[in-house]
């Protein structure tokens, strides 16, 4: 059951217009709390409660009320969308924006991140009846072009264990991350597809995938979690000074937020989580230097952090997306712990003072939280443990991303 405050803090009228107002500044990080599905039948009743507070044109603050427990955590995003509020919306106040930066040239990013089950996929790709934000975004996309003569390719990937593959045209090599003499990122090895009309994007096979359309979905007998990507190229020439003009949008999918210490994997399971976990904890170690105006952005950290590095810097505009489970679970809690803490309205003070950091250092240790259900103590620490778990894949205990490819 979820409830808004209401009077100067309820966000329902002209709800588009509202959130907007942040967009100027680093990475916009908000929630999207997904409905009730069949199975959770009398949901609205069960004793764990997530409400939604919004401070008009501000924040928003979800709470999590556990009656049984007494205990009730609360979370600071630059906004939040209730169960009641469709992709539409979220596509009109928070993707719009970054298309019309796209039609001048620049680049954008929306990233979907949560627990499991928390409808990542749906909110990306969206169904045959419901449309997600990459079919809604296509579509102005490709009208844009067409009316301005331009051109729309399109590129999917997926990064697994670190491992970057290309899902459109599969290859033996992995794709290469290298960087040109204007210090822009290239992906050698990542085909591009043209792309002239949306039945074009739906005919279009990936490799991996349930009846070749769902990208965002591995197949059945799948053992490996992965990140899975959609980048989007718009080529356009300037009416004004006549110059070519390529704009790109990322669309991400991150693999699920899994707080291992609750689970008690078995090995090969818990070096993957570990993995990915690392590599979502360097994503949000990025959003926040963002948001705190840092000099040294950690790209480098992991493989999805470096593909990302155009698409999420000072000169691009980027949304996380969080999306929540409308029941306590403690993956929910543990990924909206970590969006809050990489949101600049809740990391203002905390920010400020790990300005006696070396700019070249990691983020302040006391605002990071565990990557693996473990509190992050020194980051040689940190590297130790990742190495053990890499170590044991090694071991035979792994699962090795080629077997499955095959």
């Amino acid at each position: 059951m979820m409830g808004s405050s209401s009077g100067a803090r309820d966000g329902t009228d002209s709800l588009a217009s509202k959130p907007q107002s942040q967009l100027q500044r680093g990475v916009r990080v908000v929630g999207k709390i997904r409905p009730f599905v069949d199975s959770e039948a009398g949901g609205s009743s069960c004793r764990a409660r997530v409400s939604v507070t919004r401070f008009v044109g501000d924040h928003a603050l979800v709470a999590f009320d556990d009656q049984q427990t007494c205990r009730k955590d609360s979370y600071k995003l630059d906004w939040c969308y209730e169960q009641d509020e469709n992709i539409d919306q979220i596509f009109t106040a928070e993707v719009k924006p970054l298309i019309e930066g796209l039609f001048r040239g620049h680049n954008g990013c929306v990233i979907a991140y949560g627990a499991p089950g928390s409808g990542k996929s749906q909110l990306i790709q969206g169904s045959g009846q419901n449309p997600g934000l990459v079919m809604i975004a296509l579509g102005e996309i490709l009208a844009f072009a067409n009316e301005n003569r331009g051109s729309v390719t399109v590129s999917c990937y997926e990064v697994s264990q670190d491992h970057i593959y290309d899902l459109l045209e599969p290859k033996d090599q992995e794709v290469l991350i290298l960087e040109d003499a204007a210090k822009r990122i290239q992906l050698k090895g990542l085909s591009q597809i043209p792309v002239n009309s949306i039945s074009d994007f739906k005919k279009l096979s990936f490799h991996g995938c349930n009846m070749g359309k769902s990208w965002l979905k591995l197949p059945d007998d799948s053992t490996v979690r992965s990140h899975r990507g959609l980048i989007v190229y718009l080529y356009s020439v300037d009416k004004e000074s006549n110059s070519s003009l390529i704009g790109k949008i990322n669309f991400v999918c991150l693999a699920d937020y899994e707080d291992i210490k609750q689970k008690g994997n078995a090995r090969p399971q818990l070096a993957e989580s570990t993995k990915i976990n690392k590599s979502l904890y360097t994503l949000l170690n990025i959003v926040c230097a963002l948001n705190a105006g840092e000099n040294f952005i950690p790209y480098r950290e992991s493989k999805l952090t470096r593909l990302l590095q155009d698409f999420l810097c000072k000169a691009s505009r980027a949304v996380l997306i969080t999306c929540l489970n409308p029941t306590i679970c403690q993956d929910t809690l543990s990924a909206v712990n970590l969006a809050s803490r990489s949101c600049q309205v809740a990391n203002r003070h905390r920010c400020h003072s790990a300005k006696v950091i070396k700019s070249g250092s990691k983020f302040n240790q006391s605002c990071s939280p565990s990557i693996v259900g473990i509190p992050v103590r020194a980051v040689s620490q940190k590297k130790n443990e990742i190495s053990q778990c890499a170590s044991s894949e090694k071991n035979g205990y792994g699962t090795p991303y080629a077997i499955r490819r095959r």
